[in-house]
């Protein structure tokens, strides 16, 4: 990420909220000490949620941008500010090792998603990534493309700063590539691809309506072990 805190939440607020369809993957409580990576982990919002869930959780942070990870590092057991495409492979020959990795919305940024989530299998070999990807099978896809445009914008799915798509025929691929199985897959709806009070009611409906339903998914979420 670029820019300053003040310009990035303008870009994206969803920097600054805990992400917790993604904890909702996997139970942090009673289970003891862990040592979670955090990729991606903005002003740490989403690891502070998984700590006040279970206190002798160790969360290292990685971030981009400076002033996102100084506020992550307020909160957080150690942020460091670095590119993950670059620090995952220094990570990883450092023989680190975690329980648990968070990788929200993150993959979909990198130059290199493959090497990236091997990497990570290295980092966490016997442990759980939990991964969330944005669909671009998303139906604001099929207008635009219809419309004969891809539209620039600063979030979402044609959020310009992404450089890799990923449908739901790519998730097994990438799995099988990086070395994980996929463990658990759900989906989440909208209608409307901006945060919006209408999608959670929609959502509720849409889960039932097996043969539209796939164009309104818009994101994946998964955990991989």
């Amino acid at each position: 990420m670029v820019g300053s805190v003040t310009d990035i939440a303008k870009m994206n607020a969803a920097y600054g909220h805990a992400r917790r369809d993604l904890l909702a993957l996997f139970d942090v409580t009673g289970v003891g000490e862990l040592d979670v990576l955090d990729i991606g982990c903005a002003n740490g919002a989403t690891s502070i949620d998984l700590k006040r869930m279970n206190p002798m959780i160790h969360v290292t942070g990685i971030e981009s941008d400076d002033h996102l990870a100084r506020l992550a590092a307020t909160q957080l057991d150690e942020v460091l500010t670095a590119d993950a495409g670059e620090l995952l492979p220094a990570l990883a020959a450092a023989d680190c090792h975690f329980d648990l990795v968070l990788c929200g919305d993150v993959l979909e940024h990198l130059a290199d998603p493959v090497s990236a989530l091997s990497n990570i299998r290295s980092l966490c070999p016997d442990g759980t990534v939990l991964v969330s990807l944005p669909n671009v099978a998303f139906w604001s896809t099929h207008v635009a493309l219809l419309r004969g445009t891809w539209p620039q914008r600063d979030r979402g799915i044609f959020d310009r700063t992404h450089l890799r798509f990923f449908g739901r025929n790519d998730l097994s691929a990438l799995a099988e590539r990086t070395g994980f199985a996929i463990d658990f897959l759900t989906f989440r709806y909208r209608l409307v691809e901006s945060p919006h009070r209408l999608n959670a009611r929609f959502e509720r409906f849409i889960r039932h309506v097996p043969v539209v339903r796939s164009i309104f998914v818009h994101q994946f979420l998964l955990r991989l072990r």
